[in-house]
């Protein structure tokens, strides 16, 4: 049983070995690129071939990309034939984007054009570049079949920082004299009488009484106090007599004192009246009740 099991297993073997292992390998060539110095906005066309054991009609989507020596960070814009795309491709069937070709007796042949991606993080730096093409089936599997990738120089323009203007202090000034405060004192004489006295910036106003007693300054006005105020004594002698303007304010208080007192007497003898005739209603009436 033994040496039946290993004769079935070396029939099986050469079976296997009999059968082509090329059955669905694909193999891409490129060739002849236009240029082998890439600027930023600089088109880059190769011809490019694929062998495929693939049926008449089989659709695929190419890739061009660009990656730094010894690293996986692919990137670049494929022409498709109308625009130029980079991505997003892994979702919404966006490997459909690249550029598609269709298989003809195990092959296809043709140009792809592609450009260099500065704004993505694995192409923003110049220097030695590989270029290589990535096929994508239907179903969206990429692969990057054998191929010997194109060896290509890319230069992009180095950002400049540009100088931002250093501000400057103020200098802060010096040896200002500091503000003073204006004196607001008020002036007052050294002597002073009863009669009108005038300094300079100032005023003297008095208001005269009936009583004929001492005057005081105004109100709001810059005026030093009589000199009874400060002290001095005063006789009656000196002692000035009320104003005519005085008296009669003081007449017409008298007056209306009076009108006052005559309203009230007037109307205490309107009460009494009332008061009467209301008693005189309520005896009649009494009486006829009677």
């Amino acid at each position: 049983m033994k040496k039946s099991h290993h004769k079935i297993f070396l029939f099986l073997f050469f079976i296997f070995l009999s059968f082509p292992l090329s059955v669905n390998a694909a193999t891409i060539t490129l060739q002849n690129a236009t240029t082998e110095t890439l600027g930023k906005n600089d088109e880059y066309s190769v011809n490019a071939s694929l062998a495929i054991s693939a049926k008449d009609g089989t659709k695929y989507y190419l890739r061009a990309v660009f990656f730094k020596p010894d690293t996986t960070n692919y990137c670049g814009f494929t022409w498709n034939g109308a625009d130029w795309f980079s991505g997003p491709y892994s979702t919404n069937e966006g490997w459909k984007q690249f550029y598609p070709v269709t298989i003809v007796n195990n092959t296809w042949s043709g140009i792809i054009k592609a450009k260099i991606d500065s704004e993505n993080s694995g192409c923003k730096d110049s220097g030695t570049y590989l270029f290589k093409m990535q096929r994508f089936t239907e179903s969206g599997s990429g692969n990057f079949d054998t191929q010997d990738g194109l060896t290509v120089q890319i230069t992009l323009p180095t950002a400049t920082p540009t100088d931002q203007p250093t501000p400057t202090k103020t200098p802060s000034p010096t040896n200002v004299p500091s503000p003073t405060k204006s004196s607001s004192a008020t002036k007052v004489p050294t002597s002073a009488t009863n009669t009108d006295a005038t300094d300079t910036g100032s005023s003297w106003k008095k208001i005269e009484s009936t009583d004929d007693t001492l005057a005081y300054p105004s109100i709001g006005t810059d005026a030093a106090y009589p000199s009874a105020i400060l002290g001095v004594s005063t006789t009656s002698a000196e002692k000035r007599k009320a104003s005519p303007s005085a008296k009669k304010k003081v007449s017409i208080l008298v007056k209306d004192a009076a009108k006052q007192n005559f309203s009230g007497l007037f109307m205490g003898i309107g009460g009494l009246l009332l008061m009467g005739c209301g008693i005189l209603i309520f005896l009649r009436i009494k009486k006829q009740e009677a």
